[in-house]
């Protein structure tokens, strides 16, 4: 019985040894930034003489938190032990449609927290997905989020947009992933904003014509922005799927 407990003692020693020899997996941290570009805007009247003030946007409380979120199916998901958010999501999201807004100069004033006076309209929203779906071979990027643009007055809507899109991903790295999302949100900002910029016009009483595909996106000739190319090895990226929805109340003039 002592000698069975003794080897046994022995072969644990050794198991504990093997596994302390092996170094702990590094932890990866991932954020979405980068330069938005001035946007196209023709016939604009920007600035508007409005004070806007932007509200963090909520996350869905499955996505709010450190751990990367990936699914397998619709019904079950996951989170990577060792593949994490540099922030929080939210705060991740927030600091990119601000930097949007803020370079296309739209409003008189753009602020997170009004103190000092009360503004006009507020524009807030929710982040409803943000995750990689993995299937075998295959990867997407899931960015879903929704925008509402508010009346301060009256607390009237006057203006929702929501998008749920996908992009394949070509690589399982998860920077590509990231990058997917990252190239997600850029081009529905941009469509934010010509929104808004045709919302406004409305308000100010000019005739505002709804965003067009084939507008192109960005001044010609700028050579000022710096930008970061990152491209997956066979063949980038493959749009899948793309929901759009898109509520108007008409403002008072």
């Amino acid at each position: 019985m002592a000698k069975r407990s003794i080897f046994l003692l022995v072969i644990l020693a050794l198991l504990f040894g093997i596994a302390c020899g092996k170094p702990p997996p590094s932890r990866h941290y991932y954020t979405i930034d980068y330069l938005p570009r001035p946007i196209r805007l023709e016939g604009s009247g920007r600035p508007y003489p409005f004070k806007v003030q932007l509200k963090r946007f909520e996350v869905l409380r499955m996505y709010d938190r450190s751990q990367i979120v990936f699914r397998y199916s619709p019904n079950e998901l996951k989170y990577y032990l060792y593949k994490n958010w540099a922030m929080k999501p939210g705060d991740i999201i927030m600091d990119r449609v601000e930097a949007h807004l803020l370079s296309a100069n739209l409003f008189e004033e753009l602020r997170r927290e009004f103190l000092d006076a009360y503004p006009d309209y507020r524009l807030e929203g929710t982040v409803d997905a943000l995750e990689k779906y993995e299937g075998g071979d295959l990867f997407f990027a899931h960015l879903a989020m929704t925008f509402r643009l508010v009346r301060q007055e009256d607390r009237m809507e006057v203006w929702r947009y929501a998008f749920d899109e996908r992009k394949k991903v070509y690589e399982p790295d998860m920077v590509y992933t990231v990058i997917a999302l990252r190239e997600i949100l850029e081009t529905e900002m941009i469509y934010v904003i010509r929104e808004l910029d045709r919302i406004f016009r409305e308000i100010m009483g000019q005739p505002g014509e709804a965003p067009s595909d084939n507008q192109d996106d960005f001044w010609e000739g700028d050579e000022s922005i710096e930008t970061e190319e990152v491209a997956p090895k066979p063949k980038g990226y493959q749009i899948i799927s793309a929901k759009r929805d898109t509520v108007c109340v008409e403002p008072r003039h």
